[in-house]
């Protein structure tokens, strides 16, 4: 006797990857040229299928936190707005992990941040296997406000209004060479106590660039009478 499958539906128990996944299997009819002979007694089956995990070629829309130098590479990673390519219809994922670094310490704008170490989050991310887990983005480091107090020396009356000053730094990061240059002018020549001495300073050494100075305008000195 010609006796087919005219007919079956199948369908998971869930949608989700795995091995050895249980199919049921529901209305199923009788086809061929001998099937009006038979009665089909039960209309279900069940099977077993294998369900590969899709592939996400790569995540974008990684971004990095600008932030203040602090010596390091590290940078904080926003992955809100991260974006899964390939991912199948409304299928929740997010970014587990990922870590982002500078290619230097240096503070500037536009400075290039590697990600690494991506991994899949959410509902659905047992479903995928992620391709590419690295990508990159752009951060800006600020420089750094570090503080001086510039003091001017007192000195005796010259017929002049230049003024020797010294300053003093606040503690940079770690081993940053940062040295401090200050000048100094009294506001006017003549002796006399707590004079006006306006003064100014500026950063030099391998990493002033990453610092911002703030200091103190103006300091006091004494001008003493010319014997």
């Amino acid at each position: 006797d010609q006796l087919t499958v005219a007919t079956a539906s199948g369908a998971m128990d869930s949608k989700n990857a795995g091995d050895g996944k249980a199919v049921g299997i529901t209305g199923i009819t009788l086809g061929g040229d001998d099937k009006n002979n038979y009665e089909l007694v039960r209309t279900t089956a069940s099977t077993k299928v294998d369900i590969a995990k899709a592939l996400i070629d790569q995540v974008t829309g990684i971004t990095a936190e600008n932030r203040t130098y602090n010596g390091g590479l590290g940078v904080n990673l926003l992955t809100n707005g991260a974006q899964f390519e390939d991912r199948l219809g409304n299928d929740q994922l997010t970014v587990a992990t990922a870590s982002g670094a500078m290619d230097t310490k240096n503070a500037g704008d536009s400075k290039a941040v590697d990600i690494t170490g991506i991994t899949l989050g959410g509902t659905d991310a047992g479903n995928y296997t992620l391709v590419k887990t690295t990508a990159a983005t752009k951060a800006h480091i600020d420089q750094r406000a570090i503080k001086a107090v510039i003091t001017a020396d007192d000195k005796t009356y010259d017929a002049t209004m230049a003024a020797v000053t010294r300053g003093r730094l606040d503690a940079l990061l770690g081993e940053d060479q940062v040295t401090l240059a200050t000048n100094g002018i009294f506001a006017t020549k003549d002796a006399g106590k707590d004079k006006t001495v306006n003064v100014t300073g500026s950063l030099a050494g391998t990493d002033a660039g990453n610092y911002r100075l703030e200091h103190n305008e103006t300091a006091k000195a004494d001008i003493a009478q010319r014997a």
